[in-house]
């Protein structure tokens, strides 16, 4: 399943995997993953490669607000860091053991 970030709406829309979609080139990676303890102790994620275009990370958490690249998290390399933010409600402060997290890259 492939993802597009509508510019009107500012929201994912699904594009077809054989191009019928209108993808036109901005397919994301997805990693859907469960927080670990070692993941919350470590303050990162690994994604399975370096991200081409690192400020176009999405990042979805069950059940919490939209976070934000610069004030949530940032991607250095192959690595999601987590942020503290500037309201304690950056990645480091509310990810728990068990969240569902879905990351979307370029």
């Amino acid at each position: 399943m492939n993802f597009k970030l509508n510019p009107f709406t500012g929201a994912l829309d699904i594009v077809s995997q054989d191009g019928n979609g209108g993808g036109g080139g901005d397919d994301y990676k997805s990693l859907r993953t469960v927080v670990l303890q070692s993941d919350i102790n470590n303050g990162k994620l690994t994604l399975s490669v370096v991200p081409e275009l690192p400020t176009a990370t999405l990042v979805m958490i069950k059940g919490a607000p939209s976070q934000y690249y610069g004030d949530d998290f940032v991607v250095n390399g192959n690595e999601l860091i987590f942020l503290a933010g500037n309201d304690s409600d950056g990645l480091a402060n509310i990810l728990s053991v068990g969240d569902k997290i879905t990351i979307l890259y370029k």
